[in-house]
């Protein structure tokens, strides 16, 4: 054995025993993410606005119908802001957990502010539908970012290990 310490031991960089999700099983969470968030408070708001009183059959056909509002509004959404999104901050090196939650809850809430903010004029009502939008849009960014900002994270740190791995000319060394 060497008796000084040695920078590097090896050569082969370390691969993780636990796969992760692919990015189509990350998307398919942040879907359900944000599916079960805009579910749940647009299944809460409707409660709230009965008055709390409301049969179990009518709960759980108030929830499946919801899930397949918000979950056709969730993929939507997604497809048409939430990857442009990702292209965009990943051109511009950006990625990170709390932009992707910024923009999801603004498109969110913008998205059904102008599907159903002009058909009523009760602000509980249009509440209703865009609080509900905001939070999906919040939660389905929020678990897509977090995977996005863990590969920037990763391909920075592989950018700086083979920066440093670089190895320098030994002429241009005796040179300078």
């Amino acid at each position: 054995m060497l008796e000084e310490p040695q920078e590097r031991v090896s050569e082969i960089t370390e691969i993780s025993d636990r796969r992760g999700l692919s990015g189509l099983g990350n998307f398919i969470a942040a879907w359900i993410w944000g599916t079960l968030a805009g579910t749940a408070s647009l299944v809460a708001g409707f409660a709230f606005m009965e008055g709390g009183v409301t049969s179990m059959m009518d709960l759980v056909g108030g929830i499946v119908a919801f899930g397949i509002f918000v979950g056709i509004y969730a993929a939507a959404g997604m497809v048409l802001i939430g990857l442009p999104i990702t292209a965009l901050l990943r051109a511009i090196e950006m990625e990170a957990a709390w932009l992707y939650s910024g923009f999801g809850a603004f498109a969110g809430l913008l998205i059904l502010w102008v599907l159903f903010g002009n058909s009523s004029t009760d602000v509980s009502e249009i509440l209703l539908f865009v609080l509900p939008g905001m939070l999906a849009g919040l939660a389905s960014a929020y678990r897509w970012g977090r995977w996005r900002e863990g590969i920037a994270k990763a391909r920075q740190t592989e950018r700086e290990n083979l920066e440093a791995q670089k190895r320098t000319n030994p002429i241009h060394d005796l040179i300078h």
